[in-house]
């Protein structure tokens, strides 16, 4: 996820293996993205599928339908 507007400074990335934690997925964006707009910083978030034997890729493509990941 990340702020939509390519051409903006991001000032903070995150970078998060997802092996094994597709349950915690939706819970982990939401709290990120709420505490980011928050304090009002541009972020982005990046979610790495390593290979997670879980429907971990497919949780991120519909998060990515929701928030722009």
């Amino acid at each position: 996820m990340s702020s939509t507007n390519k051409n903006i400074d991001i000032e903070i990335s995150v970078v998060s293996p997802v092996y094994g934690r597709e349950l915690d997925l939706a819970g982990l964006c939401s709290k990120l993205v709420s505490t980011f707009e928050k304090i009002g910083v541009t972020y982005e978030i990046i979610l790495v599928n390593d290979g997670s034997p879980d429907n971990a890729l497919d949780v991120i493509k519909e998060l990515g339908k929701k928030i722009a990941i």
